[in-house]
């Protein structure tokens, strides 16, 4: 922890919870010390694991790249021939496994997989997808879903009866755990599904769905999505591809940028022959591209661009805040006493929210921030509340003036 310059106090309180912890052992009238490892399911654990490893990414090693999501590590190898790509990434293998060693930890054999792909070659399954010369294959996909929803489905029909079953809103929130997250799941990367392919896919989450509502079995596909108020699966795809890629265009530095850019400079080439079908992938970057002058770039992750006490500042009622812009014309004008009055009673409420962990927009946080970063400086900022179509005339006179701006 010393090296990436951890608070003392910070590393103080780790090592009590790693080498000084108690463990009870449900109803047993037990109590055991344990002095290493974090508790289970401790989110804490793929943390302190990639600063563990962090120095992975520097070893070099020719012709791989790796990648690591939390404790999982990938690493390719791209080459026109098989066996050079093979002893490329046994090389690779080899200085990984010495290093890990080094540092007190080794590779999982059980859980180590070899995926090759090549024109001509057999399917191959990573990750719950399975691919096939350089695509995922209709049938294949088609099967892996049916047979992991079955059991979902009998689930359900379990907590599902006329006089004791569950609510159907409880119903739904399990569909959508478990199985919604399935039919989802990789949904971005199915590019060659045909017509008749997506609509099998369609077809089980009206299944599901008219399951769940207690819908006759002629009930209208249309009826069973706004009962339920869930969109198609092809409008959820997009909607999930497109916030992904939002956030990869809010790190500047991000590998995926450049990878996506490289592919849509050849699908542009009039000489490269496209033999496959748009990918979701691609087209939605290219729309999400558009406005990528409009999103909030950082060099790091957008949770930690701002400082810490920003995520739990909440102002108070007399001393709220207005929008970022207006903050910005104070802090730029050095004005240390200001009343800012707004008709935006939503903004205000997400402003009050503490909750880091629900879904909160950058501007809020931002806002946050700055009022805080004022504040400490001996700013003094006041937000009068006043409600819009009321007549008055300063309210009156902003919202003319915003209208007129749109028009430009």
């Amino acid at each position: 922890m010393r090296p990436i310059s951890l608070a003392s106090c910070t590393c103080k309180i780790l090592e009590k919870l790693l080498c000084n912890r108690l463990n009870w052992y449900g109803d047993v009238d037990e109590v055991l010390w344990t002095f290493k490892g974090l508790p289970q399911g401790s989110v804490l654990s793929p943390l302190l694991y990639a600063i563990y490893v962090k120095s992975l990414n520097s070893l070099d090693m020719t012709n791989c790249e790796i990648l690591q999501y939390a404790d999982d590590v990938a690493i390719l190898s791209s080459s026109d021939s098989i066996q050079i790509g093979l002893d490329d990434l046994k090389s690779a293998l080899e200085q990984i496994d010495r290093f890990l060693n080094c540092i007190g930890l080794e590779l999982s054999p059980s859980k180590t997989k070899l995926c090759v792909f090549s024109y001509g070659l057999k399917e191959t399954h990573n990750l719950g997808i399975a691919f096939k010369d350089h695509f995922i294959p209709n049938e294949s996909t088609i099967k892996y879903f049916r047979y992991h929803t079955k059991k979902y489905f009998r689930t359900i029909k379990c907590l599902k009866y006329t006089w004791w079953g569950a609510d159907p809103r409880v119903l739904l929130n399990l569909y959508i755990a478990l199985i919604m997250s399935r039919l989802e799941y990789g949904g971005f990367l199915f590019h060659n599904l045909s017509k008749s392919s997506s609509l099998k896919l369609m077809r089980l989450q009206y299944k599901a769905l008219r399951f769940v509502l207690g819908l006759r079995n002629s009930t209208p596909t249309n009826v069973i999505l706004a009962e339920a108020k869930e969109p198609p699966l092809n409008l959820r795809r997009d909607y999930i591809c497109r916030n992904f890629l939002t956030k990869v265009l809010s790190c500047e530095n991000h590998p995926l940028i450049h990878k996506i850019e490289a592919i849509i400079d050849l699908e542009d080439d009039p000489i490269v022959v496209n033999r496959f079908m748009n990918i979701p992938l691609i087209d939605n970057f290219r729309v999400v591209q558009k406005y990528s002058h409009i999103i909030s770039k950082h060099s790091i992750p957008l949770g930690y661009s701002f400082h810490f006490n920003s995520l739990l500042f909440i102002p108070n009622v007399l001393k709220a805040l207005a929008i970022l812009e207006a903050l910005h014309f104070v802090s730029q004008k050095e004005i240390k006493q200001v009343s800012i009055f707004s008709d935006s009673k939503s903004v205000l409420e997400s402003l009050m929210k503490s909750n880091i962990l629900g879904k909160s927009s950058v501007l809020i946080v931002a806002i946050k921030d700055l009022v805080r970063r004022l504040e400490s400086l001996g700013y003094e900022i006041k937000l009068i509340w006043i409600p819009a179509h009321k007549g008055i005339k300063g309210n009156e006179m902003a919202d003319k003036k915003a209208k007129e701006a749109i028009r430009l």
